[in-house]
């Protein structure tokens, strides 16, 4: 099992060694798994004159590369191109929490504005994000307003108040002689004589 070639002195990938040995991670002879060789984590040193070695690709280890692990948030993700494990950052708006698997989106009122991360941030007081896998968050507009971190909208000033302003965590009074009778005003308007 695992020679080739005219005089059986080359060896089928995944394969290495005069007596073509099966590269580790690859099963036995009896039961072969080829696309497990190196634990799809590492590539062999194959062919008749070949160690049969893995060689792991970070951040696995061990004879046959199945020792080791991804770390905080980063994704297990297999390369299509290669059909090997590799460990992939978090995009923007997302992150990976512990003993979880695969990266999910900042929930609304969060977001994440870097790459590999393991967790989100509560948008500031005066800001918000309205929906999940964010990477960032939006300023309130002029005539809103939001008190609180975390928040996944701004509420308008109220009547009598105003803010004229993108980001801020509270309106302010009119002041005497000045008046705003609609909600979300961005000014108070002279009272009339």
């Amino acid at each position: 099992t695992g020679f080739t070639g005219e005089q059986c002195l080359e060896c089928l990938n995944g394969f290495y060694g005069p007596d073509c040995d099966l590269c580790p991670g690859g099963g036995s002879k009896s039961s072969i798994t080829i696309t497990n060789i190196c634990s799809q984590q590492g590539i062999c040193d194959d062919g008749y004159l070949a160690s049969g070695n893995c060689s792991c690709n970070s951040p696995f280890y061990g004879d046959d590369c199945s020792e080791g692990e991804c770390g905080s948030g980063f994704e297990k993700v297999i390369n299509f191109d290669t059909l090997l494990y590799e460990c992939e950052a978090c995009e923007e708006g997302y992150y990976l929490p512990l003993n979880e698997t695969s990266c999910e989106k900042c929930e609304i009122g969060k977001h994440q504005d870097e790459t590999g991360s393991s967790g989100c941030m509560d948008c500031p007081s005066g800001w918000y994000a309205s929906s999940t896998g964010q990477s960032s968050c939006e300023p309130c507009e002029s005539g809103q307003y939001s008190d609180d971190v975390g928040s996944e909208s701004c509420t308008k000033c109220g009547a009598g108040q105003y803010q004229n302003f993108t980001g801020y965590s509270g309106c302010e009074e009119c002041s005497p002689g000045r008046y705003s009778s609609l909600t979300g005003s961005e000014e108070c308007a002279p009272c009339e004589v």
